[in-house]
């Protein structure tokens, strides 16, 4: 499902691309000093909303807002409340749990329900990497085939990038940077993106209407 509405993002409000990623010694460097350490009061952990594309001017645009530990889709408090998020979970809007974060090695990921659900999403500094990324007994050129093979999005300032800034298209960007925000506001807000763990994609609106004969 999430790459149905991430592969769409040329059509609405998307945006930009380019060529090829040098980021692959930043992430060996992020990598090999513990996953890049988050910044006290960093803009992109307080409250922020979310545009599909690469403006922040048109509220058409607008499809996520945090207020605290809440999101909703759309502007709060209009929109309703999707999810809430904890440092560790993301709940459903009655509490139950729906996805776990963990941490180690380097990296945080996101497990769909409970510590022993399967990986959605593995977070390295401000890459985002689909499914689990396996570190042990692997050669460095190893990892970073397996890093360039499964990276999804890379956050660079207030944008998030389909896999990089040189290859891909702006998914979505934030009221405020966003780059050096906590391993769990990337990961929660790449659920958002990819329609995971309550999150509602790029497309939900689009998707729910019926198609033109």
């Amino acid at each position: 499902m999430r790459y149905v509405m991430v592969l769409a993002v040329s059509i609405g409000c998307g945006c930009g691309a380019s060529e090829s990623n040098p980021d692959l010694a930043e992430m060996e460097e992020v990598w090999r000093s513990g996953g890049g350490a988050s910044i006290p009061d960093y803009p992109g952990d307080g409250d922020i909303a979310v545009y599909e594309g690469a403006s922040t001017a048109s509220e058409d645009c607008l499809i996520y807002t945090t207020i605290g530990t809440q999101v909703n889709a759309g502007r709060a408090p209009v929109g309703p409340t999707i999810m809430t998020v904890t440092e560790t979970t993301i709940n459903d809007p009655s509490g139950a749990v729906v996805c776990t974060r963990e941490s180690g090695y380097g990296a945080d990921r996101i497990r769909l329900g409970g510590p022993s659900g399967p990986v959605l999403f593995t977070a390295v500094g401000r890459w985002i990497f689909d499914g689990e990324i396996m570190f042990q007994g692997k050669t460095w050129p190893e990892i970073v085939t397996q890093f360039d093979s499964q990276l999804l999005y890379t956050f660079k300032l207030a944008n998030i990038y389909e896999h990089s800034p040189y290859d891909g298209e702006i998914l979505a960007t934030a009221t405020t940077p966003i780059a050096q925000a906590s391993p769990m506001r990337k990961l929660v807000l790449s659920a958002l993106i990819a329609g995971e763990c309550g999150g509602l994609g790029l497309y939900a609106e689009e998707e729910d209407e019926p198609h033109a004969p």
